[in-house]
């Protein structure tokens, strides 16, 4: 240590041994200081880099959104021109159609809302948002859920090699032509021209129980069963499950005001 007086070499103590003169000891705290400083600029440096992550994450769920949407539109217009495209569908297309899918039962549980309305306006009475829309809404995804699984148990059984990402893929392009249909049922029906209306309707729900599996399992050579007996068991478990989810709809309905009307 130098003794800043004598500039001499002194041992270390407060007091100079050639002089003794009092020894500086403000050099610790300034490195002390400058030691502290660092970590607060090392911490507002990691606060700083931090920073940027959110927007990052919240322009990725953006762009992925956007994507799904482009895509979706590609989907649709492609498959609107060319319905029997649908057979090149696969597990890339599952997000298309999955929307395919929920878009035809929010229609259907608008359609459905309107034309109950349009029914029972003269009774002074129409029914609630959650017993005229929701419940169709969520019970027809849940009866396109079990579509789905019966023709992928019965593609399975027939030995072909499907996943269930494809199957609901494919069903979902060939359900594009019914779902015009069904726009045009109801609109056919609220301006007066209901016997067509319904007639439209019911093909297109017809499409969603029979036509669109026996389009799917077309695509495979039947190797483990005769393919009839097959698609006979795959229609009556549809018109099984729809049964059941549109009795389900109507029981719904019993509590309303106008619940007399239907029982």
């Amino acid at each position: 240590m130098q003794c800043q007086n004598c500039y001499q070499e002194t041992e270390k103590g407060k007091f100079c041994t050639n002089c003794g003169a009092l020894i500086s000891q403000d050099e610790p705290v300034v490195i002390q200081e400058t030691a502290a400083t660092e970590e607060i600029e090392i911490v507002a440096e990691s606060t700083t880099s931090q920073e940027p992550t959110d927007p990052k994450q919240s322009n990725e769920i953006v762009e992925k959104l956007k994507a799904s949407s482009i895509n979706f539109g590609h989907f649709f217009l492609t498959l609107l021109k060319k319905p029997n495209d649908a057979k090149k569908a696969n597990e890339n297309d599952l997000i298309s159609g999955i929307i395919s899918i929920a878009l035809f039962a929010l229609l259907f549980a608008v359609g459905y809302f309107l034309v109950l309305n349009s029914i029972v306006s003269f009774f002074g009475s129409a029914p609630t948002f959650t017993d005229g829309f929701l419940w169709p809404f969520l019970k027809l995804l849940l009866l396109f859920v079990v579509i789905n699984a019966i023709t992928f148990a019965g593609l399975k059984f027939d030995g072909a090699e499907f996943s269930f990402a494809k199957t609901i893929a494919k069903y979902g392009g060939y359900l594009i032509p019914f779902l015009l249909l069904l726009v045009a049922g109801y609109i056919l029906t609220l301006i007066g021209i209901v016997s067509l209306g319904i007639v439209a309707i019911s093909i297109s729900l017809l499409g969603t129980l029979i036509i669109i599996p026996t389009l799917i399992l077309s695509e495979i050579p039947s190797t483990n069963i005769d393919r009839v007996y097959l698609l006979i068991i795959i229609y009556v478990l549809n018109t099984f499950a729809l049964s059941f989810i549109m009795q389900s709809i109507l029981l719904s309905l019993m509590g309303s005001p106008f619940g007399g009307l239907f029982s």
